[in-house]
This record gives C-alpha cells, structure tokens and sequence, in this order.
C-alpha cells in the first residue's frame, strides 16, 4: 500500500493504473489486479480520487484532507489539468449540508472539452 501511494505522490498528478504498474517501486513487485484492488480501496477510503475520463478510463491523484481540487479533461489527449479557481460549488455544499442535515458531503468536479494543444 505505502508503495502505491509513494508512486501516486511522485507522480505529481492524476496517474492511470497502467502508468502506476509501470512505475519503478511498482514494477515487478505487484501485478496489475493487486495495484488495481489497492486504488479501490483506497478510493473507497477517500484517501484517493477517481477522475473518470469519457474512454472510461480513470486516473487516480490523492486526496489532501478537506482540500480539494477541481479538473479540466481534454477529450481529446486525455490531459488533465486542476483549475487554479476558487471553487464555487463549496458553498453550495455547506447550503445543501444545512438544509438536508446531511454531514460529510463532498463533490468532485470535472469540465471536459479540448486542450488548447487539440483545439
């Protein structure tokens, strides 16, 4: 599991299992079904992110406590970019925690469209 993270953060971005398998601390010493079972469960923990691309392929990228970032994903090349905003939808959050009732809400927020490279 520490490895896993380890090639995550070293990554510095959102990472495909492929990319993950081929990375050195993971290459050769976990096959891709294990590495695979490792990202859901720390998905599953909310240690980890899924950016579900529209090929349906996902890129995972770590989670930073309460923090969090929004993506842009080109359609195209499957670049993946964190918008450097303010995020809007926060406040929202807090509206629908209060009026709901419901505790520990989160969003996650992808835009999809063409990189300027694809544009």
């Amino acid at each position: 599991m520490k490895a896993v993270l380890s090639a995550i953060i070293s990554a510095g971005g959102p990472v495909t299992l492929a990319e993950l398998c081929e990375h050195p601390r993971l290459s050769g010493s976990c096959d891709k079904a294990t590495v695979y079972r490792m990202l859901t469960r720390l998905h599953e923990k909310r240690v980890l992110r899924k950016i579900g691309l529209h090929d349906r392929s996902a890129r995972f990228v770590l989670q930073h406590g309460d923090h969090h970032h929004d993506y842009m994903v080109c359609t195209e090349c499957g670049r993946i970019e964190a918008l450097d905003l303010a995020c809007p939808v926060e406040a929202l959050e807090k509206e629908v925690s209060k009026r709901s009732g419901f505790t520990g809400i989160y969003h996650e927020l992808e835009f999809f469209g063409r990189c300027p490279a694809c544009a």
